[in-house]
């Protein structure tokens, strides 16, 4: 599926970028609903997955994003380093993630998986996401 940037993500990323707001830190989250985000979807819509040693990632360090002008569809693109899960126990489907900051808890953007849901099942079951977003200025 494709990214989609939530409404409340759009105008804080747009206060950030116009000095209004402090910059922070994001995090990242799964979710385990089938919910497929909207514009209008806000983190109460995404059901977090919990136990089997899940917790939401953190990404703290702004050089780890790689960002493009134009990828290969023409879209400029950031994109940061993999962020793994290893579970230590069956907790059902993964059907996406989310980013949201790690100070206003606001959601920033949300995902749903094209090809799954992923089924974590048994302990040693991982899941690997590459966060990226994607800018289109039609």
């Amino acid at each position: 599926m494709t990214m989609v940037f939530c409404s409340s993500g759009e105008s804080r990323v747009l206060d950030v970028f116009l000095n209004k707001a402090t910059p922070e830190n994001m995090k990242m989250g799964l979710y385990s609903n089938s919910w497929l985000p909207a514009k209008s979807t806000v983190l109460g819509d995404l059901t977090e997955a919990t136990g089997g040693g899940y917790a939401k990632a953190t990404l703290p360090n702004p050089t780890s994003w790689t960002v493009a002008a134009s990828n290969a569809n023409g879209l400029a693109e950031a994109t940061y380093d993999v962020r793994t899960w290893m579970f230590t126990a069956s907790i059902g489907n993964i059907h996406g993630y989310f980013v949201c900051g790690t100070t206003s808890d606001r959601l920033i953007w949300a995902e749903k998986f094209g090809d799954g849901p992923y089924p974590v099942v048994r302990s040693g079951d991982f899941l690997a996401v590459t966060p990226r977003f994607l800018v289109n200025s039609i």
